[in-house]
């Protein structure tokens, strides 16, 4: 919709008119239908965006229904709460008006809350000075005593000689703190405590109006309710200001609380004799699911007389949410015995907790209650039930699911390729992600999560690129599995570029999930110093990041820093598991360590831990390296599984490094059974007779590749080129400039045998 154009030299003072003195009051003697019913007004609904809504103001002053508190009202609402809108601008209009009413500080709550924007980032050169604690940065309060009243000038106000237990005792009136006229990167100064600076709120004119970019902050490592709580702040200015606050005040700013702010407002909400009311009791419910304080949640359930659906619902999402998805479903059947209807938040949560738990059964029920009762299902509720499918692995179920919707949105589409990949199914998953209509960022990460999963890293490599040229900024998990992709291909240089450009530059929060990922990237891409030298500078580590390292050390031989690293662990409290005894059994393997193997092995029982078939391969492993061939066949026969492929590979290795023959047939005859297509076993089996001489066994080998349709897989080169991958199989011509690589090939050895000659003429050598 566009609206009349109106000329600026008709309201050339429109700040000054509209604040530059108190706006009259609106009363009910003032006209009010008049005001609630003027056409400008009713413009407000059709807005779509901040242009559109400055003018409508402007028109309001030209016409004078601004003086009124209801118009400035709707301003505000749109402002602070619409998907268009710009809560700065709406704080700038309600810093404006003198006696705002409880209508106008519930808007601002709910809108800081809903925008969450809390200074959604900072350039990284400014405001935030090392030593500060995320925590610890904005509570604003002023007193009445007027510390601007001393006259410092800017220049003077900050210096590291004040001391650091002094300047915030200080009282600031209302007249702000900012108008000293402090540029961005002067605020801090690095020498205070962490502990002492700032417990401020700015009083009207809010911090926001220092102009710092919004883009940048989270790039800090700061969570969202970390920083300037402005709608809890508002909550504070209320109270501080004595406004008559009504339920849905508290109801608001429990949604933006932390937990410690929400304790205290369940105590003014007691004080204040609200905690009868149904809403304000939900909203508690909600406020302590959502904080993981369950058992305070379900203190509040018990103690309601009155129970609606959203009562229901929020414990059982309280329930979910901690992962105690028992106690969730039993809710829901206590909450249909009792006759209170489901609505479409409710079941959606109840399929949630189905997928989580994988719970089938209960999850199929539930759909056919949906079912017998005709409800009409929503996208989202429908999104729900397809998600539940999915996790519980009924992709057939789920297809029908998909096929029979008659809308679908990104959600959908991204959870069937979610599905194809976790059956193995990619090339489904392919065509789906395909003739998608919309994709998102998500959708990509689950296309290229669906290759990385199922051992097709070039692809996803591909894919990742492609995204990159569309403009599509990677999120966390994206990025975990094209670095899983990079380890498995090889790409170093991929995952040394996703280093330096998202990581190092800060484009990407940097995680110990990223951390890990990029640990086994090294580590498998063997740059093995560079995975522990991350280790090290790690600020923040789980077993993952120690078990990472444990293995790419025990991978590439170093026993000796692997099982240091292990005894380290142990030292600094954490619990082994039974992936963290793969690397150091690893380690042991490929360093000869026979004593020290069977000790740890022996070990793993003191942890709490039971061995299974990838610990008695890696002893399999061990001992067969060093030698003792037989005594690994032994200990293979006092397993208290059965022996799987990678038991009766490490024997074959063993017997293959050692010559034994007669056993390497036993290991062979095994692995067969296991998987007669694999070509590789009966390749090492040939060759290590073909060693020995034993021409009879390699016929004989060889005419089992035969009858059992065997072929040997060839081999083949994988080069990469500026992001793409190239393949060159052994014997094959059909590359179209296949005549054009072989002269460049021989070109190549030529030059190479040239060198190698001219070398050994310089060096004397024949």
């Amino acid at each position: 919709m566009k609206f009349p154009p109106f000329k600026l030299q008709t309201f050339p003072h429109f700040h000054k008119q509209l604040f530059s003195s108190q706006p009259k009051k609106w009363n009910s003697n003032n006209h009010p239908n008049l005001v609630i019913t003027h056409p400008t007004l009713i413009l407000i609904e059709s807005c779509t965006s901040m242009s559109q809504i400055k003018q409508i103001q402007a028109n309001m002053i030209h016409t004078g229904i601004i003086s009124h508190i209801f118009p400035i009202s709707r301003l505000i609402s749109f402002c602070a709460l619409d998907v268009n809108g710009d809560i700065n601008y709406a704080n700038a209009l309600f810093n404006e008006i003198n006696e705002p009413n409880v209508y106008i500080w519930n808007t601002m709550i709910r809108g800081f809350v809903k925008n969450q924007i809390l200074m959604k980032g900072f350039d990284k050169n400014q405001f935030l000075i090392e030593g500060f604690e995320k925590n610890q940065f904005l509570e604003l309060d002023f007193d009445k005593n007027q510390f601007l009243n001393l006259g410092f000038e800017k220049s003077q106000f900050l210096i590291k000689g004040f001391d650091k237990n002094q300047l915030l005792n200080l009282g600031f009136d209302k007249k702000q703190f900012l108008n000293l006229g402090f540029e961005k990167n002067q605020f801090l100064i690095k020498g205070f405590d962490k502990t002492q600076f700032l417990n401020l709120v700015f009083d009207k004119k809010q911090f926001l109006n220092m102009g710092f970019d919004k883009n940048q902050f989270l790039n800090l490592g700061f969570d969202k309710e970390q920083f300037l709580n402005l709608g809890f702040c508002f909550f504070r200015r209320m109270v501080r200001e004595k406004v008559e606050m009504d339920k849905r005040s508290y109801v608001f700013v429990l949604k933006g609380c932390g937990v410690l702010e929400g304790v205290g407002v369940h105590c003014r909400i007691w004080k204040v004799g609200f905690l009868n009311d149904l809403i304000v009791r939900n909203g508690l419910i909600h406020f302590y699911g959502e904080s993981g304080r369950i058992v305070d949640a379900r203190k509040v359930f018990d103690e309601s007389f009155v129970r609606d659906v959203v009562t229901w619902t929020s414990l059982i999402d309280g329930y979910v949410k901690v992962n105690m998805v028992n106690e969730a479903l039993r809710l829901f059947d206590l909450m249909c015995l009792s006759g209170v209807e489901f609505n479409d938040v409710t079941l959606i949560t109840v399929f949630s907790a189905c997928s989580l738990k994988g719970e089938l059964s209960i999850g199929k029920s539930v759909h056919e209650l949906v079912e017998s009762r005709g409800v009409k299902c929503s996208l989202n509720l429908t999104n729900a039930i397809l998600d539940m499918y999915v996790k519980c692995g009924c992709l057939l179920k789920a297809k029908e699911i998909f096929d029979k919707m008659e809308i679908k949105d990104v959600f959908s589409w991204t959870n069937m390729i979610h599905g194809y990949a976790k059956n193995g199914e990619v090339d489904l998953a392919k065509k789906c992600f395909s003739v998608m209509p919309e994709r998102n960022v998500v959708s990509w990460n689950a296309m290229i999560a669906c290759y990385s999963q199922n051992n097709r890293p070039w692809e996803a490599l591909e894919l990742f690129r492609e995204m990159e040229k569309r403009g599509l900024v990677p999120m966390e998990s994206t990025l975990v599995s094209v670095l899983s992709a990079c380890a498995q291909s090889g790409s170093l240089d991929i995952g040394r570029r996703i280093h330096d450009y998202y990581i190092k530059q800060k484009r990407v929060k940097f995680s110990v999930i990223l951390a890990n990922a990029l640990i086994d990237m090294y580590g498998k891409c063997g740059s093995v110093d560079a995975a522990g030298e991350l280790f090290h500078e790690m600020p923040e580590r789980d077993l993952v990041s120690w078990n990472s390292v444990i293995v790419g050390y025990a991978s590439h031989g170093l026993a000796t820093k692997a099982l240091a690293l292990f005894e380290q662990m142990k030292s600094s409290g954490l619990k082994p598991d039974c992936i963290t005894f793969v690397g150091v059994l690893s380690a042991c393997a490929h360093g000869g360590l026979v004593d020290q193997g069977w000790e740890y092995f022996r070990s793993m029982e003191l942890n709490g831990l039971i061995p299974g078939s990838e610990h008695y391969a890696c002893m399999v492993d061990l001992l067969s390296r060093s030698g003792l061939v037989k005594e690994a066949f032994e200990f293979t026969k006092q397993m208290p599984m059965e022996p799987d492929k990678a038991v009766w590979g490490a024997l074959l290795n063993g017997c293959r490094m050692h010559r034994e023959v007669e056993l390497a047939k036993i290991a062979a005859e095994k692995l067969i059974e296991l998987d007669p297509q694999d070509s590789g076993i009966y390749v090492l089996l040939a060759t290590l007779c073909a060693n020995e001489r034993k021409w009879a066994d390699v016929r004989m080998v060889r005419s089992l590749m035969r009858d059992n349709g065997v072929k040997k897989n060839p081999g083949y080169s994988l080069i990469e080129v500026d992001g793409h991958f190239y393949e060159f199989v052994a014997a094959d011509d059909s590359h179209p400039e296949s005549q054009a690589i072989h002269k460049m090939l021989d070109e190549i050895m030529l030059l190479s045998t040239l060198e190698a000659c001219v070398s050994d003429a310089q060096t004397g050598q024949p």
